[in-house]
């Protein structure tokens, strides 16, 4: 069983390898997706990631999606998330905000989020990097690297498990 930042890991381990003998081979497998749904920190994370996920690579101009802390600072201001991810003493100043933002991200690394915008679902995993990004000196930056997308059907959609013509059925 892989380590998802269960609160419990060592105890989860050990319960984990006694289901596995027995023949129940998934013990807790849901549980990031439970924690991203359950918990507003994790889900206000893959709003912000959602608002700039990175389909992997370096080749493009963004630096492909590795952003400074300052900047998802600033993301996070512009999506409304500042109240559900940076601590109250942070969030009176660019610089304070900053700070928070790289606490709370450093927390979340290598943590995955399920998230839904209006247009897709989102399944996305925070990294961290610690090199010279694109012209610049060494810099700590972050990324949510897409590993599944899925287009959300529109509700007219007649081909929509529970779209329009389902909804409409008595």
């Amino acid at each position: 069983m892989r380590d998802d930042g269960h609160p419990f890991t060592q105890c989860a381990q050990t319960i984990g390898g006694i289901l596995k003998i027995n023949g129940f081979e998934h013990f807790l497998a849901n549980f990031s997706l439970r924690k991203s749904e359950d918990d507003t920190e994790s889900q206000s994370m893959g709003l912000l990631g959602a608002t700039f996920p990175s389909a992997g690579g370096e080749g493009t101009t963004a630096g492909g999606g590795w952003l400074a802390p300052g900047d998802w600072a600033r993301r996070a201001v512009d999506s409304g998330l500042v109240p559900y991810l940076i601590d109250a003493a942070d969030r009176g100043s660019d610089k304070g905000r900053e700070r928070g933002m790289g606490c709370v991200l450093s927390r979340h690394v290598d943590e995955t989020f399920y998230t839904t915008t209006d247009e897709e679902s989102l399944v996305l995993r925070l990294e961290k990097a610690r090199r010279r990004f694109v012209g610049s000196k060494a810099s700590t930056r972050y990324r949510f690297l897409i590993l599944e997308r899925k287009p959300l059907p529109a509700d007219d959609d007649p081909n929509a498990a529970g779209g329009e013509s389902a909804r409409n059925q008595p």
